[in-house]
């Protein structure tokens, strides 16, 4: 990876696409480690970028920015979802994105836990530099974003390990290879959520309401250097103001 200009992360993060209802039977697989991960959230990029319906663009940028995480070497976090019908078993990642211009870090937290293998349905918070929650949604049917109505949370960095995986040359994505970092390193992180959202026809109505407590996310901690600070996250923010249901965070 290179030195670079800010993580396009953000305007990713921000796309939610999410599918079919799930039971804590049916979520997503034990079995993968970080790299087959990848591999598989790749696999559905691809799926995802030839689809010849324009709306599945957000869903191929949503899966750009998860595979990112397993791609640097992050192995997927056990999240306790608790829905509006009950407990759920989802996986999550967290990337903190660290920008340096001039004598300035801006910092901003991207969380992500998804419902089922095939990620229909994923849910996405942002959090600011003092880890509280500035906005979040949902990507469910793999093309209805739903905006949270209200919500509460706090993320913080609970440990830096090893600097990250080299991503595999056998990833056909080509966002994971389009960042130029100063540095990156896998890393721990104390996060928890609370969000409601809008009912919309066509939605679980479960998913009118996520929340976990404070969680160990695995994820990466990304630090790049670049001159348009903040744009990228007001831009994301924005994205999830125009889902369905607003955002008023």
């Amino acid at each position: 990876m290179r030195p670079s200009a800010r993580l396009s992360l953000a305007a990713t993060c921000c796309a939610f696409v999410f599918t079919s209802a799930c039971s804590d039977s049916t979520g997503p697989s034990d079995a993968q480690l970080a790299a087959q991960l990848a591999m598989h959230f790749d696999s559905l990029y691809v799926a995802a970028a030839s689809h010849s319906d324009a709306s599945y663009g957000t869903r191929t940028l949503l899966l750009s920015f998860l595979e990112l995480a397993p791609a640097l070497g992050a192995t997927a976090t056990n999240v306790t979802v608790t829905t509006a019908n009950g407990t759920e078993h989802w996986k999550g990642f967290e990337i903190a994105d660290l920008f340096v211009h001039g004598d300035t870090t801006d910092t901003s937290y991207i969380v992500t836990a998804y419902r089922e293998s095939e990620v229909h349905t994923m849910a996405v918070a942002i959090y600011d530099a003092a880890g509280s929650i500035q906005g979040g949604g949902l990507l469910t049917n793999d093309t209805l974003n739903i905006g949270a109505e209200s919500g509460s949370g706090l993320t913080t960095r609970t440990s830096l390990g090893n600097s990250c995986a080299q991503p595999s040359s056998a990833l056909q994505n080509p966002f994971v290879f389009s960042l130029r970092v100063q540095s990156c390193n896998v890393a721990t992180f104390g996060t928890s959520i609370a969000l409601v959202l809008t009912s919309t026809p066509g939605a679980d109505a479960a998913l009118t309401r996520l929340s976990f407590p404070t969680t160990t996310f695995n994820g990466v901690w990304v630090v790049e250097s670049a001159t348009t600070g903040a744009a990228a996250v007001r831009r994301v923010r924005a994205m999830l103001r125009n889902t369905q249901g607003g955002n008023r965070l």
